[in-house]
């Protein structure tokens, strides 16, 4: 009994008038066999398969650069950021450093000014200074350089700018220099001295 599975020898299409080994197609003056068809169609089947495969590998290639892409940029902007914060921290460290310089020479200045002042200059304004952080109805005692006992006696007898005490008592230390003053007035004493005043500087400049 015959196979009704097998393939025809002839196949059936629009247009086409088969015989037994080949069929012509009356749109176009051609003879193919039908066996050349069926590889044919699988050519083409095939065609479309390995181009759909090559489609998807290509997808899959774009979205795998795509991700690289954007790892290496997200990197990139790390290490930008670790240089921004490397180097502000830099500047930090000069401006510091820079800071640091200008105030010791700023102080150093302002130290050979006033060593170079007169002594009576700088006494005069030392007192001035002390004196106006002092309460004047309470008695006080003045420590001057030996040297300066007597300008300090004759400034007292002077003075008129500021509010002085009744009650004032002068007394002398050859440990300070020339133009400094020690301010006693109960258990508040003023260093109205030149360390004292250039370490003040230093504070103001380092806030």
């Amino acid at each position: 009994m015959p196979d009704d599975t097998a393939l025809p020898d002839t196949t059936s299409l629009p247009l086409s008038r088969l015989t037994t080994d080949f069929y012509t197609l009356t749109a176009a003056p051609c003879i193919i066999r039908a066996a050349d068809y069926r590889v044919l169609a699988d050519s083409q089947t095939l065609k479309a398969d390995t181009e759909q495969l090559r489609l998807k590998m290509q997808s899959e290639l774009n979205d795998e650069i795509a991700i690289l892409r954007k790892n290496a940029q997200e990197e990139l902007a790390c290490a930008r950021t670790q240089i921004l914060l490397e180097t502000r921290q830099h500047c930090r460290e000069v401006i510091t450093h820079l800071d640091a310089d200008i105030t010791a020479l700023v102080c150093h200045t302002i130290h050979i000014l006033l060593e170079d002042a007169p002594t009576q200059n700088r006494l005069r304004a030392a007192l001035r200074g002390g004196l106006c952080r002092t309460k004047p109805q309470f008695s006080l005692t003045l420590t001057v350089h030996p040297d300066q006992a007597d300008f300090l006696h004759q400034w007292l007898i002077a003075e008129e700018t500021i509010p002085l005490p009744e009650d004032i008592s002068v007394d002398t230390d050859n440990s300070l220099l020339p133009g400094d003053c020690l301010i006693r007035q109960g258990k508040q004493v003023i260093h109205a001295t030149l360390d004292n005043q250039l370490t003040v500087l230093k504070r103001i400049f380092s806030a």
